[in-house]
């Protein structure tokens, strides 16, 4: 985990001296908030099912964003969160599951466009400089796990493993400069993993692949 972290650490350094070129439609900030998960496993009623353990996850957040010509921005955001599940094997006799501890890191690369409504603006002046964004994402997700198999009631051990996933997801972002510099920001996103039910076994609801988060923070720009 720590090689992946020095990694991630290194690309995103790369990326702020990258966009920085551009100082004034550059910002970097920070965003937390609650992810809410579901599991998507075949079609039809019962397909879907909230994530087992716990349903809910605090995201934190930090992002890079520059606005483009015209109504056109992107972000690159890194995002770190943590589940806790047991995985009951139904299979095999009471007091046998595993205990599942995982840490994520997604990079989410965002393409947003502007569709700031006007009347909000003319309804609450103070919201006059508010930008409103929506778009779509593509994120790869690493997951750093802690598995501690028990049978029969007995722990046998922690063992740790990797994982490699990735997401697509819909985002919709607010913008608020409440100084020249100083900007408020929240955004309201959906993200799946697709194709993801197709190879799983019937009844396995326990790795989640939906999420729909809310999160807010503030962000400077460079």
């Amino acid at each position: 985990m720590k090689h992946t972290a020095r990694i991630v650490t290194i690309v995103f350094a790369a990326l702020l001296i990258w966009v920085s070129g551009n100082a004034q439609q550059t910002y970097a900030g920070v965003r937390e908030g609650v992810g809410f998960w579901l599991t998507k496993n075949g079609r039809g009623k019962g397909s879907l099912q909230y994530a087992p353990g716990n349903h809910f996850t605090w995201n934190k957040e930090f992002f890079i964003r520059r606005h483009a010509s015209g109504n056109w921005a992107y972000e690159f955001d890194l995002v770190h969160y943590q589940h806790r599940y047991k995985k009951v094997d139904r299979g095999d006799s009471i007091g046998t599951y595993d205990n599942w501890q995982s840490n994520f890191l997604e990079l989410n690369f965002v393409l947003q466009y502007d569709v700031t409504y006007p009347l909000a603006a003319f309804m609450f002046p103070v919201l006059s400089k508010m930008k409103s964004y929506i778009g779509f994402s593509a994120a790869p997700r690493v997951g750093f796990h802690k598995v501690e198999p028990v049978e029969a009631g007995m722990p046998q051990g922690w063992v740790r493993s990797n994982s490699l996933d990735f997401f697509i997801g819909m985002h919709y972002t607010h913008f608020v400069p409440i100084t020249d510099r100083l900007v408020l920001s929240s955004c309201l996103s959906f993200r799946m993993k697709p194709f993801d039910r197709m190879g799983r076994a019937d009844g396995d609801f326990y790795e989640p692949n939906r999420q729909i988060s809310l999160s807010s923070g503030v962000c400077y720009r460079l």
